[in-house]
C-alpha cells in the first residue's frame, strides 16, 4: 500500500503496482466504479493511467486521483461544479 484517504463514508488505496481501490458508500458515485452502488469489500477502479496512480485523496462525496504522468481522475458529486 502506498497511500489511503478517506471521505466522508468511503475510502481509497493505492497499492505498490498503482492499482486503485475503493469501498463504502456509492450513492454519489464516488467509487468509481460506473454505478451508484455501495460496496463493503475494496473493488479494483478501472483507470487508464499507465503505469498507475501515485496519490488519492477523498472528499465527502467525490474522489480525487493523480496518475504517474500527471493525470487527474475525478469520480462522484457534482452538484457543484
Amino acid at each position: 500500500m502506498t497511500s489511503i484517504s478517506c471521505g466522508g463514508s468511503h475510502c481509497a488505496v493505492i497499492l505498490s503496482s498503482g492499482d486503485l481501490f475503493t469501498w463504502g458508500n456509492g450513492s454519489h458515485g464516488a467509487l468509481g466504479l460506473a454505478d451508484k452502488t455501495s460496496k463493503y469489500d475494496p473493488q479494483r477502479v478501472r483507470i487508464k493511467a499507465s503505469p498507475g496512480i501515485v496519490e488519492v485523496s477523498c472528499g465527502k462525496n467525490h474522489t480525487l486521483a493523480i496518475g504517474s504522468k500527471g493525470e487527474v481522475f475525478s469520480c462522484g458529486d457534482n452538484r457543484n461544479g
